[in-house]
């Protein structure tokens, strides 16, 4: 027989879950203010809820508070440890404060609990060239390519990587590529710009 302390457990639960999904549609849809304090809510009745406590830092983290997101993403970690998003997350918070050492090894966690993470080979290479090391950085970038063809940001990295080596005919051939995917993106046709300049073929980077 079902304890009343168990079923009124199970409706709290319930409760819970049920404000959690509602929240995060307010996040899917862009509603942030109301999705962070939907999420503080759902903090209120259950302060170890780990999604809460991630997602409540990607909110903190796209407003600019790197350092809120960071204290609340470890939070969450510290209650779910093998959750590879909040890892990944708590990379670019700890990138975006200058923290690029700690920022390498939360996107290698990530990739240890799941080594198809594209975003995460994606944002550990920028951080890796950012290091000052482009070989690394071209290894990571080139995975994240293989693993998501269409993720323009994988492809940028590979050029900054290439040109950060004076591989210049690569970076072109790269270049061409990122544009495929997002022909209107302006820093990339100023980065081919350049790399035709480093080639020689200036009459090509000034119609750039």
């Amino acid at each position: 027989m079902t304890s009343s302390t168990d079923q009124q457990d199970r409706r709290r639960m319930a409760e819970i879950f049920r404000d959690f999904q509602a929240t995060y549609a307010h996040d899917q849809a862009g509603r942030r203010d109301r999705a962070e304090a939907l999420y503080r809510k759902v903090l209120q009745k259950a302060p170890d809820h780990a999604d809460a406590l991630h997602l409540l830092g990607l909110i903190a983290h796209g407003r600019g508070r790197h350092q809120r997101a960071i204290q609340l993403i470890r939070r969450a970690l510290a209650i779910m440890p093998d959750f590879p998003a909040a890892h990944a997350n708590l990379g670019n918070a700890l990138r975006a404060v200058g923290r690029r050492t700690e920022a390498v090894e939360a996107h290698h966690r990530a990739i240890a609990l799941k080594p198809d993470y594209a975003i995460a080979h994606c944002n550990l290479a920028a951080v890796q060239i950012e290091q000052g090391e482009p070989i690394a950085g071209l290894a990571s970038a080139e995975r994240a390519v293989a693993l998501a063809p269409d993720l323009v940001e994988a492809h940028v990295n590979r050029v900054d990587a290439l040109i950060r080596q004076r591989r210049f005919e690569e970076a072109e051939a790269a270049l061409h590529q990122a544009l495929e995917l997002a022909p209107g993106r302006a820093a990339t046709h100023s980065h081919l710009g350049a790399v035709l300049a480093e080639l020689g073929r200036f009459d090509e980077a000034i119609a750039r």
